[in-house]
């Protein structure tokens, strides 16, 4: 009669092929194999899928209600109250080099060690994984030319924005008259 506890023990046999396989998936992944380069929130501002690097996506709020600065640049949406912290809003499409023609009040909040900053989008698609075999270089280096704050560029064409690129740019730091000082 065979015990329930010897039932519930591998053969040598199995023993040796499960240790084989478990060899072969601890193996490192060779730099040619495909690997998650960046997990995302993908969102559309006007006719364009936009990619927001997730980790540097602080919240996604809808019917945000901002206040207009006087005398801001267009692009300044406004400030807006968001969980307690005053944010400033602006719409990305100036970045992007696309009209504005949006009057949304969805607002992904985006985070730096500088503070926060508000981007206005027309709507959140959702999240998702980008794969290293998915980037286009030839797509990517045409966008670095135009001094846009595109990362990367994915073969179905979501633009992936250098967060640290925007909250480095210049023109985010007004004067006391709501002027860019650049």
């Amino acid at each position: 009669m065979i015990m329930a506890e010897e039932r519930s023990r591998p053969s040598a046999d199995n023993v040796r092929l499960l240790g084989e396989r478990a060899a072969v998936l601890a193996r490192p992944l060779d730099a040619g194999s495909v690997q998650t380069a960046s997990d995302i929130v993908v969102v559309r501002v006007g006719t364009d899928n936009i990619g927001l690097p997730s980790e540097r996506v602080w919240g996604v709020f809808d019917d945000v209600k901002f206040v207009q600065v006087p005398g801001a640049p267009r692009w300044m949406a406004g400030l807006a109250l968001v969980r307690g912290e005053l944010v400033s809003v602006v719409h990305l499409t100036h970045w992007l080099g696309v009209p504005q023609v949006s009057e949304s009040r969805t607002v992904v909040v985006l985070t730096d060690e500088r503070g926060l900053l508000g981007v206005v989008v027309d709507e959140v698609l959702g999240f998702r994984d980008v794969q290293s075999d998915e980037l286009s270089q030839e797509l990517t280096s045409k966008t670095s030319g135009e001094n846009l704050p595109i990362t990367a560029v994915t073969k179905d064409l979501v633009s992936i924005v250098d967060v640290v690129g925007l909250f480095g740019d210049p023109q985010l730091i007004l004067d006391n008259r709501g002027a860019s000082r650049v």
